[in-house]
């Protein structure tokens, strides 16, 4: 209520969104920033908490997880739902964040709530489909960013991004799979593919 520039919080984001259709979370965690309880189907696993840059209350990022949102009421009297774009689960999340930076406001990912989370989440073909579809709609103002970040950190970004992509369109069709390569493969990725490899440390974040 303090500050009138924010339109949309949640508990769970990134501070970069790329252009490449991806998983919000699949790139360094130092960009995210997330706090909230994950409970898995498979009950043989316990609960985590997932905690990243929990250091301030509120993180200003550009994208965040559908597990909790909370929209200014005047900001969502200007939204839409994509019905067109969205025709399953998936997506709604991304495209809300999306409409709420059209609207010059800002997103906030905040710890002050603690939220229990019982679904796994899972990627097909429909998840595809459709983030494939909002990226397109929305590739104007992609990527996005809450915070600098240099030539050399946007290259790892969008290299993760892009293997998370790829990895995703393998479950939809051949030619899907062949127009993300030629769209959005990068030459930078070639050799920050070797540099990885020789000296970064090795991270997993689904």
């Amino acid at each position: 209520s303090k500050d009138t520039q924010i339109g949309l919080v949640g508990v769970a984001g990134a501070m970069y969104k790329s252009s490449i259709p991806s998983s919000w979370s699949c790139i360094n965690p130092e960009y995210l920033a997330c706090n909230y309880i994950q409970h898995f189907k498979d009950k043989t696993k316990q609960p985590i908490t997932v905690k990243y840059n929990t250091q301030k209350t509120d993180n200003e990022v550009v994208t965040v997880d559908g597990l909790f949102m909370c929209i200014n009421r005047f900001v969502n009297q200007n939204m839409q739902f994509d019905e067109e774009s969205i025709k399953g689960f998936h997506g709604y999340d991304f495209d809300l964040s999306l409409q709420t930076i059209k609207q010059n406001k800002k997103i906030i990912a905040t710890n002050r709530i603690l939220i229990e989370h019982f679904s796994d989440g899972h990627f097909n073909k429909d998840w595809y489909d459709t983030h494939e579809s909002l990226h397109k709609k929305c590739k104007e103002i992609l990527p996005l960013k809450s915070i600098h970040i240099n030539f050399f950190n946007k290259i790892s970004l969008d290299y993760s991004c892009f293997y998370s992509g790829l990895n995703n369109v393998k479950k939809s069709t051949n030619t899907q799979l062949i127009n993300f390569i030629i769209n959005h493969f990068s030459l930078h990725f070639i050799w920050y593919f070797f540099y990885k490899r020789l000296f970064f440390s090795k991270y997993s974040i689904n």
